[in-house]
């Protein structure tokens, strides 16, 4: 199991997620070992299957990623369109 938390205000929603952190993936140094972004250096193939090891865990069809930023603004997921269902 990849070590992740969660949001408790979200826990008894439909938005199944998790933060995720460096741990329980198979990237390598200095990427080490789980890294879900193709904007790296990192190995394309690697980056996938820890997408895929994350889907998995959380028991997704389809994966969602937000792009992290270092600020005050919280994202907040809705469900209000069609592709979020």
């Amino acid at each position: 199991m990849i070590p992740f938390q969660s949001n408790p205000r979200w826990n008894n929603t439909n938005i199944h997620h998790g933060f995720f952190g460096r741990l329980g993936g198979i990237s390598m140094a200095p990427f080490d070992s789980l890294n879900v972004g193709l904007s790296t250096n990192d190995n394309r193939d690697h980056v996938l299957a820890n997408r895929q090891l994350i889907s998995r865990q959380l028991g997704l069809k389809k994966l969602w990623l937000t792009q992290q930023v270092h600020g005050t603004d919280v994202f907040e997921p809705r469900h209000d369109h069609e592709d979020a269902k």
